[in-house]
């Protein structure tokens, strides 16, 4: 059993938003989404107990687990596809590291909530445009969660406005 298999209870953790393990149906459907090819690099940004890592298809596949002492914040390497479902608390930062890694696909497991104008505008101000979304609600998760896959330069599906009404 991992480090990460005994925190399951919310109370358990450190911060408790930020380990959330991702339902295998719900890795299989964001893998589906992202159309990963085989030619490409994939990075598994925050492992956990390996759901996306271990579904992907024929590829070449990296990743970062903080407990295994691989920080995502440390990452240099050419990447052409990021799936994972990050740390809440860390939205923008993560954000910022994945526009930094410059992959063609951002993929993420999103909290409703945490789709916001401001965080779309980072993105698209960065040339990354929300093309697929798909909204669920997953037993014992707050709110509706949100499979995203945004591309870089891709056809954006949705219209936005940051200013305030």
């Amino acid at each position: 059993m991992t480090k990460l298999s005994k925190i399951r209870n919310i109370k358990e953790r450190e911060i408790p938003n930020d380990i959330v393990f991702t339902p295998l149906p719900v890795a299989m459907k964001l893998i589906e989404m992202t159309e990963i090819k085989e030619s490409d690099k994939v990075l598994d940004a925050c492992k956990g107990e390996g759901v996306f890592f271990d579904n992907l298809p024929n590829c070449q596949k990296d990743y970062c687990e903080i407990v295994e002492g691989k920080d995502f914040f440390e990452y240099e390497s050419r990447i052409d596809v990021i799936i994972c479902n990050p740390p809440y608390s860390l939205y923008t930062r993560w954000i910022n590291k994945c526009i930094y890694l410059s992959p063609q696909k951002i993929a993420f497991v999103m909290g409703s909530l945490n789709l916001t104008t401001k965080r779309l505008k980072l993105l698209e101000d960065n040339n990354y445009f929300l093309t697929k979304m798909c909204i669920l609600n997953i037993r014992g998760w707050f709110a509706n969660t949100l499979l995203v896959v945004f591309e870089k330069n891709g056809t954006p599906i949705i219209e936005y406005n940051t200013k305030w009404f």
